[in-house]
């Protein structure tokens, strides 16, 4: 896997999210080689400003907006097009959300599908993906 695709409401911001522990798991993720980017539905007019930190710090590469992308998840284009924001293939992929619906329509655009309850459950699965010890 070369790219990881991720949620931002409910999963890097939220009341069961853990920002602390994925900045450090984004950052070794980076160190990997691997390439992310966060991909939401939220308007582009409505964008908090802590999601653009997470791109201004360096924790991701590319923040995608279904809104300016023209499709929302689970459309499989809003993926594809994260994929292609990262230069990865979308079999080359992970997607983490909070959203079962958003899971399964990853899971049939080819990508491997991560759904997000907690941060030390999402933890254990996606480092045997990345290959992470």
């Amino acid at each position: 896997m070369r790219g990881l695709i991720i949620d931002y409401a409910g999963v890097l911001e939220g009341p069961a999210a853990d920002a602390e522990s994925w900045k450090l798991l984004l950052s070794e993720l980076r160190m990997n080689g691997i390439g992310i980017a966060v991909l939401t539905n939220i308007d582009s007019f409505d964008v908090p400003a802590d999601l653009a930190r997470w791109k201004e710090t360096g924790y991701v590469d590319e923040i995608v907006l279904s809104s300016e992308i023209g499709v929302e998840k689970p459309d499989f284009e809003a993926f594809y097009a994260a994929c292609r924001a990262l230069g990865e293939d979308h079999k080359d992929c992970v997607c983490v959300d909070d959203s079962i619906e958003n899971i399964h329509a990853a899971v049939r655009a080819g990508l491997i599908g991560v759904l997000y309850t907690a941060y030390d459950r999402t933890e254990a699965e996606l480092r045997p993906l990345f290959n992470l010890h």
